[in-house]
C-alpha cells in the first residue's frame, strides 16, 4: 500500500512515494459586498461567508463597501475588520455611489502564482 490513499489516485490527486500531491488548481476568491444601510444584515452575511468560503477556495478575502450608510453599517464593518483582520477589509464611501449591481456576472480565476 502506497500511503493512505492506496491505489495510486485519491480525491486530492496522485500518490507519489506515499505522499498525496494536490494537483487541483489553487483558487482565490474575493467576495465584494456593497451595502447601504445594512446594519441588520451585514454581520450575519459576513459570518455566513466566512463559513462557506474555505470550502470553495484555498485563499479568500471579503471586501465590504459601506456606500454612505446613515445607520451603524460602517461601525459594524469596522468591528468585523478588527475581528477578522486577515480576511476582511472595509472601504467607506462618504456618500452613496453605487446605484446598480454589476451588469455582468462576477467570476473567479485561478491564482496566477
Amino acid at each position: 500500500m502506497r500511503g493512505s490513499l492506496g491505489s495510486g489516485q485519491g480525491r486530492r490527486g496522485f500518490v507519489d512515494g506515499g505522499y498525496a500531491i494536490d494537483r487541483r488548481p489553487r483558487r482565490r476568491i474575493v467576495a465584494l459586498l456593497s451595502g447601504h444601510n445594512e446594519e441588520a444584515n451585514l454581520e450575519a452575511l459576513v459570518e455566513e461567508a466566512l463559513e462557506a468560503l474555505p470550502a470553495l477556495a484555498d485563499k479568500f478575502e471579503i471586501i465590504a463597501v459601506d456606500d454612505g450608510s446613515r445607520d451603524r453599517t460602517a461601525a459594524i464593518a469596522d468591528e468585523l475588520a478588527l475581528k477578522h483582520p486577515d480576511v476582511f477589509r472595509v472601504v467607506h464611501h462618504p456618500t452613496n455611489l453605487v446605484t446598480e449591481p454589476p451588469s455582468a456576472p462576477v467570476s473567479t480565476l485561478p491564482d496566477s502564482n
